[in-house]
């Protein structure tokens, strides 16, 4: 930078930003240059690349101490000393002096401070190590980082060149604006970027966040790797989280796996509070500084290693590894009761298996039929890779999930199936959540339902001929069992949805919404099994006949964007 006192300026910003000093018109006049000025973020860049190189040198550290010789507190007294110094004019003449006997110099008696001196001389020192690593390492093997190995549908903001899979990376900044990407640092570790993300790389084992979300695995045998943010710091011991900075500078972060800590302030080292924090568990520190358990919700919102290798087979072309990239993210989602994905375990090919993370391992339901035969048969699903079941309405087959308070949702709800009719006649109750004893009479003024899901049923009742979903008590609550206006006949794969929110329902067909109704109503909460293929297993009216697919069971309302991703995601 030409501008000297700017660089000066800046100098002094950049290292308040490291140890945490800065007010917030400060931090705000940091951001503001680096955004701006290209200079400044490139002067930015040799402030880090310097900072690493001198502060992992062996010869800039005291024996046996963890002082640094030339730490912050160094470069500040020299900068100030330098900045404040008087300015000397040199006079450069041609001086011919006549030649005159030497003799001995007298020794003072008066004391020289030997301070400037130690001074000038750790500033030379500095100055020649410097410039002597610039001049034998033109490239800067240090400033290396690390290698961008793939990316998925990744455009980039104020790159130098293409970024393509194979780049290496050195330090600086990186602005993904749309897409996700995956790195490996020097060290071995993964970084999965979600757009959109700004960041600098400050070293293999050094990440500043500025704005933004991404997920880091860091391998075994890594220690101390760092992810700080205009806010805070998370120190890894060996572990996968997540960070995400919000428009506020809010920091949020998720641990999948091991343990990290969370610290107040970008910079590790300096910091007033810190939060210890483990697999399954969430922490979030605020622009004040404040830390605080929660962020439980984030775990869905992080891409991990798993889901970005799917996601990047469907670039390929693999619409089925689209919806597995989708399917990892959904099963996250902490306010997904229950979600079955119709994927078939050779060891346990009676159950229908529930792999929501919030209730995983329970929830599961097992395969009948109220005759001799056997219960839904096992099929091929929407694509070769994926399994379905069919369900065959006469031979009343059914799958049944215990009772079970996890289950029973009076609130905000979001029901959706993916089914297949080949035919008119093919349809029915897909799902439905009412008491467990089979002694009671579905038209029982007892026989509360909590949700009940359904399409095309097989039947002359007008609300049963479209979507609909009733939450009542007793079959002849008529008023609490509405249903979509009249639609066109679709077969083949279908996406059948409902929502509500204890005040306004709306029904979707294949991504779409159809209709949206006023319904105030927050139902009587009964703990009820869950059964699929019926809406009661002592009827034989009404069961679905036809191929499921997928069931989600949310304690939420899904906007109208999400119930679009869940079908983009899922057609075949």
């Amino acid at each position: 930078m030409k501008d000297k006192i700017k660089q000066y300026r800046l100098l002094r910003l950049i290292l308040g930003a490291m140890d945490a000093s800065l007010t917030a018109e400060q931090f705000a006049e940091l951001d503001a240059l680096l955004r701006r000025d290209p200079e400044a973020m490139d002067f930015y860049g040799q402030v880090m690349r310097m900072q690493t190189v001198l502060t992992q040198s062996r010869e800039l550290f005291v024996p046996g101490s963890d002082e640094a010789i030339l730490n912050d507190s160094f470069w500040n007294l020299l900068l100030d000393d330098q900045y404040k110094a008087e300015p000397a004019e040199i006079k450069i003449e041609e001086l011919k002096a006549p030649a005159v006997p030497l003799s001995p110099v007298p020794k003072s008696s008066d004391p020289v401070s030997k301070t400037p001196l130690a001074v000038a001389l750790s500033a030379l020192a500095a100055f020649l190590i410097l410039a002597a690593y610039v001049y034998f390492n033109p490239k800067n093997p240090a400033s290396l980082v690390g290698r961008l190995t793939r990316t998925v549908d990744a455009q980039w903001a104020n790159a130098t060149g293409t970024l393509k899979a194979e780049t290496d990376l050195y330090a600086g900044p990186l602005h993904l604006t749309k897409g996700y990407a995956e790195l490996y640092t020097e060290n071995g570790s993964q970084v999965i970027l979600q757009a959109p993300v700004e960041l600098y790389l400050e070293s293999p084992s050094q990440i500043l966040v500025r704005q933004g979300r991404m997920t880091v695995y860091v391998k075994s045998g890594v220690s101390n790797f760092v992810v700080r943010t205009p806010t805070a710091s998370i120190v890894d011991f060996g572990t996968e989280f997540g960070v995400y900075v919000d428009e506020q500078l809010n920091t949020m972060t998720y641990v999948y796996q091991g343990a990290v800590e969370l610290r107040s302030g970008s910079n590790p080292l300096k910091f007033e509070h810190r939060l210890a924090l483990s697999g399954g568990q969430g922490g979030l520190a605020d622009v004040r500084g404040d830390l605080v358990f929660g962020a439980r919700s984030a775990a869905a919102r992080f891409m991990r290693s798993e889901e970005f290798g799917y996601a990047h087979m469907a670039v390929k072309g693999s619409d089925y590894y689209r919806w597995k990239a989708y399917s990892l993210r959904l099963r996250r989602d902490p306010d997904v009761a229950a979600y079955y994905t119709f994927e078939k375990n050779p060891d346990q090919s009676d159950k229908l298996l529930n792999v929501a993370e919030a209730t995983g391992g329970d929830l599961n339901g097992r395969l009948f039929s109220t005759t001799d035969a056997p219960g839904p048969a096992w099929t091929q699903g929407r694509w070769p890779e994926k399994t379905a079941l069919a369900f065959d309405g006469r031979l009343g087959q059914y799958v049944e999930v215990p009772a079970d308070e996890r289950l029973a949702i009076n609130g905000p709800i979001t029901v959706a199936a993916w089914i297949y009719r080949s035919t008119a006649e093919d349809g029915g109750h897909i799902l439905a959540n009412r008491v467990p004893d089979k002694t009671i009479s579905r038209f029982s003024r007892d026989s509360i339902c909590n949700y009940q899901l359904g399409y095309r049923s097989p039947s002359p009742s007008r609300w049963k001929q479209h979507i609909h979903l009733a939450r009542k008590r007793g079959t002849d609550d008529y008023k609490n069992q509405p249903c979509s206006p009249s639609l066109p006949d679709v077969l083949g794969w279908t996406l059948v949805a409902a929502t509500h929110d204890n005040e306004t329902l709306k029904f979707y067909l294949n991504g779409s919404l159809v209709d949206t109704q006023h319904w105030p109503l927050k139902q009587e909460l009964v703990v009820a099994e869950l059964v699929i293929g019926t809406d009661f297993i002592g009827t034989k009216e009404n069961r679905f006949n036809g191929i499921m697919d997928e069931i989600v069971i949310a304690r939420r309302v899904f906007s109208e964007q999400e119930i679009a991703e869940m079908y983009q995601a899922g057609k075949p």
